[in-house]
């Protein structure tokens, strides 16, 4: 079905259905997350965007993410695969994911937004940086828990396939994990005295529509091997 521009419609949720062209502003979502402000004050004139943009922040987090955090602190790879595709059919729109990686990254800013979302119901258990430096790099995601007694952490790197380099999602997946241990991104948790068997490490893959997550134990020797 050919795409819309539909002038009128300030519901976010109105032009992922109808399938309506739109101004990306999903990274605005990021940005927001990562400068933690109490108050943000948004100064535009009449007709910017300010209503709908808003309303794209009320459609990100009203989704019921509850099943998927309960799923990451269980690590239940299957479930959370199957929820993360079905989210990513139901709502995700091509013009935002892209084909392929860009040279701006802007596919990869907005499966960091989504995946931001999808745990901001954590945020009373975790403290949750992003884009922060640790080991020999910057990671995507790290979550702290706030009882460091009762959860583990938690390490999250994004990537979206690069149909030149990697034949799967899988192995997009892999490049993911080998990246957080090969800069050592777990760092920044073993530094506060975590241990490497209560940190797990995953690595998303996307590719449109299309995601895969794998992971594990950082402690786990099979799991190295793989890598």
């Amino acid at each position: 079905m050919a795409r819309r521009t539909a002038i009128g419609i300030q519901d976010f949720g109105k032009l992922l259905k109808h399938n309506c062209f739109y101004v990306d502003k999903t990274l605005f979502i990021k940005e927001w997350w990562e400068n933690m402000d109490d108050v943000t004050l948004i100064t535009r004139p009449r007709r910017f965007g300010k209503t709908l943009t808003m309303s794209m922040l009320e459609h990100f987090f009203s989704v019921n993410y509850k099943e998927f955090s309960k799923a990451l602190l269980s690590g239940d790879k299957e479930f959370m695969n199957d929820y993360l595709n079905e989210i990513a059919e139901e709502t995700f729109s091509s013009f935002d994911t892209g084909a392929k990686p860009s040279e701006f990254k802007q596919p990869e800013n907005f499966y960091h937004g989504f995946t931001l979302g999808l745990i901001a119901g954590l945020r009373n258990v975790y403290h949750i940086t992003s884009n922060r430096e640790s080991g020999y790099g910057r990671y995507d995601v790290v979550m702290e828990p706030v009882g460091r007694d009762a959860d583990d952490g938690i390490i999250l790197e994004f990537k979206v396939r690069d149909a030149k380099k990697e034949d799967s999602l899988q192995e997009t997946a892999d490049a993911a994990l080998r990246q957080i241990i090969e800069k050592k991104y777990a760092a920044a948790l073993m530094a506060k005295g975590m241990e490497p068997q209560r940190i797990r490490i995953y690595g998303i893959a996307f590719q449109g529509k299309h995601i895969l997550l794998d992971g594990g134990n950082l402690n786990n020797a099979k799991f190295k091997e793989k890598l």
